[in-house]
């Protein structure tokens, strides 16, 4: 009987330790979770705190129409028939489009993908888009190798003078952030500067004809340098600061 009564009790104080040790993580639990809810507040208000941070430009230019080079069944130049310019052309012109966009401009492109796009195409898409800035991306080649940089066309008429303060600004963007060779702003007469209704600039970013310039075109980290260089040649040029409210004045 002894032993009944023993055993009896040994059992009843394991169930009621059980039962302790089981509250006791339901008791730990609630803590958890508002430790957690309290660093996603956090979080969110960091991530809030950096949106806020963020400059707001406001683009006096409106639309800009990317148009990279060629496409579909034109090439472009070719380079040990392997590295195309059509190619090259499009990377580069996705991450101005990227950079564009991530600094509030509204940006259309004529192709965006590998497909053929004629010259009189590209200049519809632009006019219908009411655009108010055309920039072509290219890559160059020439009969001699030892050539060498980038250069930039506008078509250098008066009428239209906003095109070539908007090459001088690329420019001046891709020699301060790049190392190549500066050829300079020239006036030519391509179709697509003279063809669309708003300021027009075409910008080679180099000559796949040098193999050392190819080497550099090939590397992607060096087709973000001439994209960054670019936006920031068009952020310059084309928008300005917008001035945020004073939060204390609001309240």
């Amino acid at each position: 009987m002894q032993r009944w009564l023993i055993c009896a009790a040994v059992v009843v104080m394991l169930a009621a330790a059980g039962v302790t040790c089981r509250y006791a993580r339901q008791a730990r639990k609630p803590s958890t979770d508002g430790q957690d809810e309290q660093a996603g507040e956090s979080a969110a208000a960091d991530e809030s705190t950096d949106a806020d941070d963020q400059p707001l430009l406001h683009w006096r230019i409106g639309t800009i129409c990317i148009d990279p080079g060629h496409g579909g069944r034109d090439s472009g130049t070719v380079a040990g028939n392997e590295t195309l310019e059509k190619t090259i052309a499009l990377d580069i012109a996705k991450r101005v489009v990227h950079g564009l966009e991530a600094n509030g401009a509204v940006v259309v492109m004529t192709r965006a993908d590998d497909r053929f796009v004629a010259l009189e195409e590209r200049v519809r898409i632009c006019n219908a888009a009411g655009a108010g800035l055309f920039l072509s991306i290219h890559a160059n080649g020439f009969y001699s190798p030892d050539a060498h940089g980038f250069e930039l066309y506008y078509l250098g008429d008066d009428s239209v003078p906003e095109a070539g303060r908007a090459a001088e600004h690329i420019r001046r963007a891709l020699a301060h952030r790049v190392e190549a060779r500066d050829r300079g702003v020239r006036r030519a007469d391509f179709t697509v500067l003279s063809q669309t209704a708003c300021p027009a600039v075409l910008v080679e970013v180099g000559y796949l004809s040098n193999e050392a310039e190819c080497a550099r075109l090939l590397d992607e980290s060096y087709r973000q340098q001439l994209a960054d260089a670019i936006v920031a040649g068009l952020v310059e040029f084309g928008a300005e600061p917008v001035k945020k409210p004073d939060k204390e004045q609001d309240e």
